[in-house]
């Protein structure tokens, strides 16, 4: 059994309709899930049966103010970013950062983007997209 490409950590049949799939680790949404048995060995999936995992959360970010012209290279913490070099989509605020990574699951890196006005006492929003494609 399957989501999308990654095979389940664990299977389990319950019944001739039931089956138990311990998800392997990763992100995304609306992820095809397929399953194959002896009798049907081509991987057979169900249009309308999809996986989501959940969002990735922010929970910090290393600086919280910097230069109107950006450039200014932060770390951003949080969970659920992804268990492999994954492809981001970082915003300050409404704005993509010019650069940035995946560091790891927790981890992503950000230069920021030219135009933001962010002081420490103004909430910055930040935004953090994670998926199997480009983000926009």
């Amino acid at each position: 059994m399957r989501i999308s490409t990654g095979r389940c950590r664990s299977t389990s049949w319950v019944s001739e309709s039931k089956v138990l799939c311990t998800a392997p680790a990763g992100v995304g949404t609306h992820l095809p899930v397929a399953i194959r048995t002896q009798d049907f060995p081509e991987a057979v999936t169900f249009g309308s049966l999809v996986f989501e995992y959940d969002p990735p959360v922010v929970t910090a970010i290393s600086k919280r103010h910097g230069s109107i012209a950006g450039g200014l290279g932060i770390t951003v913490t949080g969970y659920g970013f992804g268990m492999a070099d994954t492809i981001v989509g970082v915003k300050i605020g409404e704005s993509r950062c010019e650069q940035d990574s995946w560091i790891s699951d927790s981890s992503l890196l950000c230069t920021t983007p030219a135009g933001q006005v962010v002081y420490a006492y103004i909430y910055m929003h930040v935004c953090v997209c994670v998926c199997m494609c480009a983000c926009v």
